[in-house]
């Protein structure tokens, strides 16, 4: 490989490089305990990604729309043992590809691909990957997931009352009680310390659509 610099770390694994874009933390915030779903916005986005720390409550990334280079991220809440009135709250962290212009000021390090585009600036915090799936993780760090879709748990079962037919298919004026299946209940997840806990809703015992969790250490981003 032809490069201009390379970044090993003692397993000889490259760290950066000129070749590959550093997903880098380009915003963060905190949504504060009220109800319902919220929205974070990121605007000239290029390949974002969000990842959520949720403390005392369960919590999932329910989707992104996008619209150009605009994306609208929907968070959505759950309850969770601990939770106990204000006393909960949601960490979001977006993570991008770095702005491919080179700076002209306020970095101290940056790497540059064979045209000129940036692939690491260290003017932002770099999406270090802790693990997947939930939990538990090295103590002493902060971690936060992203997830590759909704969660989506089974709860109780469901049936209806159906008219029975004939061998011909036809309605033959008799009526039965059929099992419809499963209700589907959206889930999530609580991060208690090092620990990423699957937190189960309203008697959900397990999932019907298991998602990927990508674990990353958010520590001093």
């Amino acid at each position: 490989m032809t490069y201009g610099a390379a970044f090993y770390n003692d397993a000889q694994t490259v760290q950066l490089d000129d070749q590959t874009p550093c997903m880098s933390l380009v915003a963060r915030g905190t949504v504060a305990a009220s109800s319902g779903t919220f929205y974070p916005r990121l605007t000239n986005g290029i390949n974002p990604l969000m990842a959520i720390r949720p403390t005392n409550v369960s919590a999932a990334i329910q989707g992104v729309s996008k619209n150009g280079d605009t994306f609208d991220w929907q968070i959505a809440t759950m309850g969770s043992p601990r939770m106990s009135g204000p006393n909960w709250s949601i960490d979001w962290y977006i993570f991008d590809k770095p702005n491919p212009t080179p700076s002209t000021s306020g970095w101290g390090l940056e790497l540059y691909d064979a045209a000129g585009n940036v692939t690491y600036c260290s003017k932002q915090g770099p999406m270090n990957i802790a693990g997947v799936g939930h939990g538990t993780y090295s103590a002493g760090r902060t971690y936060a997931f992203h997830q590759n879709r909704m969660a989506v748990e089974r709860g109780e079962e469901i049936y209806d009352l159906v008219e029975t037919d004939d061998s011909r298919g036809n309605p033959n004026g008799g009526w039965e009680v059929k099992f419809m299946g499963y209700e589907k209940i959206p889930s999530g997840w609580e991060v208690i310390g090092n620990q990423i806990e699957q937190v189960h809703q309203n008697g959900g015992d397990y999932w019907i659509y298991p998602p990927s969790l990508l674990i990353l250490d958010v520590t001093n981003l």
